[in-house]
């Protein structure tokens, strides 16, 4: 049996519930200045490719340099804020997919040590159960449910990330 999180290293529910209320009070101030676009906005507007920041960027710089023959609505302060935005979201957007990788990995460890430990349950009921009938409730529970269980995987897709595998 070898089981890839070890035991030590595993957080305390407190640990993870800290965890929890952590993301979810960087969930919530985001969302104070979080924008949803319509789906109009999202077809017919401008959009910045991953190749037009450093475009972007430049027209900043020259708008600055040059805000004299710009029109009268033009905000250069709100470009620059724009822009700052921009950068901000791109490394916290970095920072979270680093996570979602953490994450990914570390739950697909954890679901292998916890069918390494189901598969253990389950052995040793059934070679318990071949000398002493009185397992023959619990292995019949483990039974039943793995064959629902192996059922529902063959006739239900699960949704998963491209590169992460279900276990």
């Amino acid at each position: 049996m070898q089981i890839i999180i070890q035991p030590a290293s595993v957080p305390t529910v407190q640990e993870l519930n800290d965890t929890v209320t952590g993301l979810q009070a960087l969930v919530n101030g985001v969302k104070d200045f979080s924008v949803s676009l319509s789906i109009e906005q999202r077809s017919s507007s401008y959009k910045m490719g991953a190749k037009r920041y450093a475009y972007a960027k430049t027209a900043e710089r020259i708008a600055k340099q040059y805000i004299n023959v710009m029109p009268r609505q033009f905000d250069d302060t709100h470009f620059t804020q724009n822009i700052n935005l921009i950068d901000a979201l791109q490394a916290i957007q970095l920072l979270i997919d680093q996570l979602g990788e953490q994450i990914d990995d570390t739950l697909m460890a954890a679901r292998i040590d916890a069918m390494t430990y189901t598969k253990q349950v389950h052995d040793s009921l059934r070679l318990a159960n071949t000398t002493d009938p009185s397992f023959d409730t619990p292995l019949r529970d483990l039974d039943d449910f793995n064959t629902r269980a192996t059922a529902e995987d063959t006739t239900t897709p699960v949704p998963t990330k491209a590169a992460t595998p279900t276990v």
